[in-house]
């Protein structure tokens, strides 16, 4: 049976270690066939005119104001998603999106009114 003493194991392992070390980490091999900037991580900035908002709910009483838009209570003068809440009427909200007005209109029913001709 074949037998290494201790000292010859330290030059053996140390001879190992410092071969590695000299050599850095290993590169990275590309793929000439991967498209540019793939792999890369995606940043999607979504900006303020791209942005919708959805009326759900409009509640308009003596006392309050308030309407549902994209999943948030509002009232005027709040913040939902970038965009500050002006008015809230009994048929609308009234945002303003980067200094410009957007108006959430709520749909109309015909109430009272036969379909019938």
């Amino acid at each position: 049976m074949f037998r290494v003493n201790a000292r010859a194991w330290g030059w053996i392992v140390g001879g190992m270690v410092t071969c590695a070390v000299a050599e850095g980490p290993l590169p990275q091999l590309k793929d000439p066939t991967r498209p540019a900037g793939w792999g890369a991580p995606q940043v999607v900035q979504q900006s303020q005119e791209e942005k919708k908002y959805h009326l759900s709910y409009l509640l308009v009483s003596t006392d309050r104001r308030q309407a549902i838009v994209n999943g948030k209570q509002v009232k005027v003068g709040e913040w939902v998603d970038g965009a500050r809440v002006e008015a809230i009427t009994e048929q609308e909200v009234r945002l303003r999106v980067d200094g410009v007005m957007q108006v959430l209109a709520w749909p109309t029913a015909n109430v009272g009114k036969s379909l019938r001709n």
